[in-house]
């Protein structure tokens, strides 16, 4: 359903597609399937000629769209998947670049949203144009390892869940720091406390949720949330809750796990989105100290070569003293795409014209 009718002879029908790139095996969460957090419900789709709007419409179940484009020009466009019609929402690049996705635990149920941009020159042979988006979540893998539970103690997982999930993610940048949360995010089923009790794996899926790094936080054993943190707000990060029960000696002892999420077990508070970690809580005995737990991101290989790097502006022009945010990823045969920009070394080939300020492009001067 589109917003314009062009038939000028100049005029090309293209087909805008969302490829949401690899898809994963294995468990399950209560929001989604590992096999259908790729599937596509709906998508709108927001195309800009410069500044202006150029194209807006909206699909209830398909991740296809004709649009018609002008041979010659090159355009925004702009995809937003699972997250309704937005035609009426989105009008300006104003209104992109501060649009935010309210999230609940019903319009995350049986879907994730995502979100892609690309710059589309259109020529006279283009006939059709795929655009990545990413899932503007982090999927996080628990597991349980009882290895070193002592002789003659056991523990049992009752339930596992995820506070203080951020309310909104913005789609358009991925340096958006929430300022709210929802008391509960995903949780555990029955079926995923009998997979974790029998040493198995379960996803939970995390909206976006960037809250800083706390370089004080050495041991994991502080990144909890009674800790007294100087850079982070404990009451925005996102944190996981396991409660269970030890067996010892006969008598059974409740037992409650809480730490804060992010891309380490440590200082970083930084949920980011079409990412995955693994997390593995290692308990060890009540009240003794010697428990631990940790956090790291999942990816390919990091002696791999990706296939091809690409890089980001947002916007794609900057002003003399406007910011563009700098996106750098890794694209993998496998199908995967890394977001990379942390680890990228980035330099400007012109310091006079513009600098980098961590992930962002800074305009100095004008020049190109």
């Amino acid at each position: 359903i589109g917003s314009q009718d062009k038939t000028e002879p100049d005029c090309r029908m293209v087909q805008i597609s969302a490829s949401t790139g690899h898809e994963a095996a294995g468990t399950k969460s209560s929001y989604v399937t590992a096999a259908t957090e790729s599937k596509v419900y709906d998508m709108s789709v927001i195309i800009f000629d410069g500044s202006s709007l150029y194209y807006s419409g909206y699909s209830s179940n398909s991740g296809n769209m004709t649009v018609p484009m002008y041979a010659g020009k090159t355009y925004s466009a702009h995809v937003f998947v699972n997250m309704g019609d937005l035609r009426s929402e989105i009008g300006s690049i104003d209104q992109l670049r501060d649009y935010k996705y309210s999230v609940t635990a019903t319009n995350m149920t049986g879907s994730l949203p995502m979100y892609g941009r690309r710059d589309l020159s259109v020529t006279a042979s283009t006939q059709d144009a795929s655009i990545l988006v990413q899932r503007l979540v982090g999927r996080y893998e628990l597991r349980i390892s009882k290895a070193n539970l002592p002789d003659g103690v056991s523990l049992t997982v009752n339930s596992v869940r995820v506070r203080n999930m951020a309310s909104s993610i913005c789609p358009f940048s991925s340096e958006y720091v929430a300022t709210g949360t929802v008391s509960d995010g995903d949780c555990s089923s029955s079926e995923d406390i009998a997979s974790l009790n029998a040493g198995g794996t379960v996803l939970y899926y995390v909206a976006e949720n960037l809250q800083g790094r706390e370089p004080g936080i050495k041991d994991p054993r502080d990144k909890i949330p009674t800790y007294a943190f100087s850079n982070v707000n404990p009451d925005k990060a996102t944190y996981l809750e396991i409660k269970g029960c030890f067996r010892k000696e006969g008598n059974d002892i409740d037992v409650t796990y809480r730490f804060f999420l992010g891309g380490n077990s440590t200082d970083d508070f930084n949920i980011r989105r079409n990412t995955n970690y693994i997390v593995t809580l290692a308990p060890y005995d009540l009240n003794n100290g010697n428990d631990w737990w940790k956090c790291e991101k999942d990816g390919p290989d990091p002696g791999s070569d990706p296939l091809y790097i690409s890089v980001y502006l947002n916007p794609s022009s900057i002003t003399v003293g406007g910011m563009s945010e700098v996106t750098v990823n890794a694209h993998y045969s496998d199908g995967t795409i890394a977001d990379v920009t942390d680890m990228a070394t980035k330099s400007v080939a012109n310091p006079n014209i513009a600098t980098m300020n961590g992930r962002s492009l800074v305009g100095k001067a004008a020049g190109s």
